[in-house]
């Protein structure tokens, strides 16, 4: 499955917020990996200020870890902060 132009750009921007957020101060993350699977829970503070938890699912192919899936959660506030890695698909199934 490939995915659309739009959907590369969306992939692109949220990398890019992931960039930003990464830096600001009381940001923080969690990973949990195995042998093909990787997710990671990104929390801090996006570009209009307010907390989101990133969550990113990535799975290796043909030796190369590749993003499979992306879920920007937009929270209330940091105490809402996820504790653990989540994979994006199962903080949607909660949320839906």
């Amino acid at each position: 499955m490939n995915p659309t132009r739009t959907e590369l750009k969306i992939t692109i921007a949220k990398l890019i917020e992931v960039a930003y957020f990464r830096r600001q101060k009381g940001s923080y993350y969690y990973q949990k990996l195995d042998s093909q699977k990787g997710c990671l829970s990104i929390n801090g503070i996006e570009l209009n200020k307010d907390p989101v938890s990133l969550h990113i699912e990535y799975k290796k192919e043909r030796g190369l870890w590749l993003v499979d899936y992306m879920f920007l959660h937009l929270i209330e506030s940091n105490e809402d902060y996820v504790k653990k890695a989540l994979c994006p698909r199962d903080v949607e199934s909660t949320l839906f």
